[in-house]
């Protein structure tokens, strides 16, 4: 039907399509197209999930410092559409970038915030930033905070079989 606003959320779904087979050119493709769709039919919430997307590939592929641009711009145009779930996950996707980058406090507070987010909204999604916190607080060696961390997204993710979310948990446990 032509229609921006359709066009733009049919090339995200293909963008992760795309990601899931291993296709990275036809990735950013999909992703480029969906963000001029977005752009054209004023679709904020398509804008920021694809920039939020755009940023979770960044920091897959280590180009942490373009992950940080993308989720900024995600983060603005969440704050000013007032997104919540999509705050708390850009908030969560740019923490981990800062801590890949070895920025432990802006990655503990990005991570605590996308938590408290994620807490008010009754999310499962809860159980990422906390294993990203048990990540950040074993790298700089605070034991007792990871463990805790970790602790708690292990009750979450087993709580609903989340195995993306279990695996890296019990990893860092085991860590």
């Amino acid at each position: 039907a032509g229609d921006p606003q359709a066009l733009g959320a049919a090339h995200n779904v293909l963008a992760m399509l795309a990601a899931l087979e291993g296709d990275r050119g036809a990735n950013d493709a999909h992703y480029l197209r969906a963000l001029d769709y977005a752009q054209e039919a004023g679709d904020v919430l398509q804008l920021i999930r694809v920039r939020t997307n755009r940023g979770s590939r960044h920091v897959e592929e280590g180009s942490y410092d373009e992950a940080i641009a993308e989720l900024d711009l995600a983060l603005r145009l969440a704050d000013v559409a007032g997104f919540a779930a999509f705050r708390a996950l850009a908030l969560n996707n740019r923490g981990e970038a800062y801590a890949k980058l070895g920025r432990f406090e802006e990655a503990v507070a990005d991570l605590e915030s996308a938590r408290e987010l994620y807490q008010r909204l009754g999310s499962r999604m809860i159980a990422y930033p906390l294993e990203k916190l048990g990540e950040v607080y074993r790298e700089r060696g605070d034991w007792t905070l990871a463990r805790a961390a970790y602790e708690e997204a292990l009750g979450r993710t087993e709580a609903t079989g989340d195995l993306q979310g279990l695996v890296p948990t019990l990893a860092g446990l085991a860590r």
